[in-house]
């Protein structure tokens, strides 16, 4: 391209000589010639690589050359065409300036924070570059960045910045390399003549296009390799069935009617095609003589194939008993060499061997034992396959079995263990059942007392509280008038005694449980409730009475806080835990509709 210099070294490549020049010290590294500019000035130090005439590049700077560096400070690969940097006096890497010919790149500060681009779109080969100096043109914009790569397009901004588009993705990374390095137009340090660089992917719509086109023809492409792989690999099909006509029918006639052995696949081909044409539906009025032909001609095949397998029958069991036959004498050669081994292991002949030979002997006499149980194994299994082939062939004529007594005795036996089995299960699912009904029982007549006692205990607080009805005083005078001659005539001391155990607190109701009928000499379960427990159980017990098939413990609460506003729900539902023999709790429901009931013992389900 115009304006880019020609770069090429004389004999020792920068990969030679920069080696040799890190490898000295920096006191003895040998002196260097000035560099010069267009005009004549020095720009700065002569670096190897560089012409001495005209202070450009040579060899192959200006192509790939070595293996690019790394550079420390920002991560990125140094492009092949820059500088080498030399060693300062603390080891580290220091980049130098790079001379073009209308302009000179200085690098950024090392203390400088690397500089940052966004994210790379795909396919990028646009390059965004801010931070031009004022007197920038296009022709100074691509004498630098065209070492980078061969440029396509330049489109250049009024506000100091521009847009280069390059051939291939690769020049992008070397352009961007060059952010943060300070551009200098003639090497001049005035502000119209300098800028600091900032270049950045450039995110371009002839890029994504380009980059989807490649895609999409790298997708076609593989599609069409799977294609050709899977026809490939694909079975091929069968040849096509040929349709009727009368000619053909001829041939398929000829064809199935053949006896030649040696054209078994014309017959099979024949017979798949007469086959295709009957499911088809060809066969009609007009031409039912000849598939009827046809069918005769492939039936006409049934005695020879019998006779055929007849014939091989017959030579399978030929060649069964001549296995047989030599199986025999095998087994006879090795029993006599089992005798051979016997009589040798006897103790006047065994004495006279050595170590060795009579480890050697056990060793092939072992090797033997292997060998006949080996045979026995096999003549076994072909026996048992001899036997299951001749019960196979007898079946058939036998269709009465013979009835075995013996198994008949077992089967009876094996059903009456079962029976008697059954027999036991019931007998105890209805002892359980008894057992249940008795509890239930008991514990309705516990409730009842427990109702009677509740009702007395009711009965006696309304009445030294005054508040008994009328018709149940009739009732207590009556029988107060009855006991009214007794009462007078005991002593005073035995008056005020009544009094103060009329005038005691009752602590604790017992009420005896009544025993179930048909049971005796069993201890009665006896419930003790408190005064206060008492009055509850009782309003609950009879408030559950009206409930039979339960009720919540809230709907419960709600129902005592009429008896007792200071109650709480809580001590409800500790009271019915308590006792459990009384109440119990069910879950009903599902999912959202999940409830939790209250029952009486009396009402549960059996």
């Amino acid at each position: 391209m115009q304006g880019m210099p020609n770069m090429s070294l004389p004999s020792t490549s920068m990969s030679q000589a920069q080696p040799n020049m890190q490898s000295m010290p920096p006191t003895m590294m040998p002196p260097v010639m000035p560099n010069r500019g267009p005009d004549g000035q020095v720009i700065g130090p002569m670096l190897p690589g560089m012409d001495p005439m005209n202070s450009q590049m040579m060899g192959p700077m200006m192509e790939s050359g070595p293996c690019p560096m790394m550079d420390p400070a920002t991560g990125q690969m140094m492009p092949p065409w820059t500088l080498p940097s030399m060693v300062g006096p603390d080891g580290q890497l220091v980049k130098q300036p790079i001379t073009y010919r209308l302009s000179v790149l200085y690098p950024p500060n090392p203390q400088a924070p690397p500089p940052t681009t966004r994210e790379r779109p795909p396919g990028c080969r646009t390059v965004f570059i801010g931070g031009l100096p004022e007197n920038a043109t296009e022709e100074h914009v691509v004498d630098v960045f065209a070492k980078c790569g061969e440029i396509q397009t330049v489109r250049m901004s009024k506000k100091n910045f521009c847009h280069i588009r390059y051939c291939a993705e690769y020049c992008v990374d070397n352009a961007i390399y060059l952010s943060g390095w300070r551009m200098r137009i003639d090497n001049c340090s005035d502000g119209p003549n300098t800028g600091r660089l900032h270049v950045d992917f450039a995110q371009a719509r002839d890029d994504l296009y380009e980059w989807e086109c490649k895609q999409r023809a790298a997708e076609r492409e593989a599609r069409h390799r799977t294609r050709i792989m899977e026809d490939l690999n694909r079975t091929p099909s069968p040849p096509p069935v040929v349709h009727f006509s009368d000619h053909e029918a001829h041939t398929v006639t000829e064809e199935i009617r053949g006896e030649n052995t040696e054209r078994i696949e014309n017959w099979g081909m024949a017979m798949d095609i007469l086959m295709t044409w009957l499911e088809r539906g060809d066969c009609n009025k007009r031409n039912a003589h000849t598939f009827y032909t046809m069918i005769q001609v492939a039936s006409s095949h049934v005695k020879r194939l019998l006779g055929e397998q007849t014939e091989y029958e017959q030579e399978l069991t030929k060649m069964k008993e001549d296995f047989r036959k030599k199986m025999s004498s095998i087994c006879v050669q090795f029993s006599q060499i089992e005798r051979v081994f016997g009589s040798a292991g006897k103790q006047k002949v065994w004495d006279h061997f050595t170590k060795a030979q009579r480890k050697n002997l056990t060793t092939w006499k072992k090797q033997l034992q292997d060998v006949q149980t080996l045979t026995k194994e096999n003549t076994m299994v072909e026996e048992d396959m001899d036997l299951e082939d001749d019960q196979e062939k007898e079946e058939p004529s036998k269709k009465k079995k013979k009835c075995n007594p013996d198994k008949l005795r077992e089967e009876s036996e094996e059903w009456a263990c079962q029976a008697q089995t059954y027999r036991n299960e019931v007998e105890s699912v209805k002892a359980d059942m008894k057992t249940e009904l008795e509890t239930k029982e008991q514990q309705i007549k516990i409730l009842q007392q427990t109702l009677q006692g509740m009702q007395q205990q009711l009965l006696d607080a309304q009445k030294k509280s005054g508040n008994l009805p009328g018709f149940l005083m009739d009732s207590q005078e009556k029988k107060t008038r009855a006991k009214s001659p007794s009462k007078a005539k005991d002593s005073p001391e035995k008056k005020q005694e009544a009094t103060s155990e009329e005038e005691k607190p009752v602590d604790t109701t017992v009420i005896d449980a009544v025993a179930p009928s048909g049971v005796e000499n069993e201890s009665k379960p006896k419930i003790h409730l408190a005064g206060e427990d008492a009055r509850l159980v009782a309003v609950i017990s009879t408030f559950l009475n009206v409930h039979p098939f339960g009720a919540g413990a809230d709907y419960i609460w709600s129902y005592l806080l009429r008896v007792d506003p200071s109650i709480k729900y809580k001590e409800v539902e500790q009271l019915m835990e308590k006792y459990d023999t009384c109440f119990t709790m069910e879950v009903e429901g599902v999912g959202a509709n999940l409830a939790r009931k209250w029952k009486l013992i009396a009402f549960k389900p059996e």
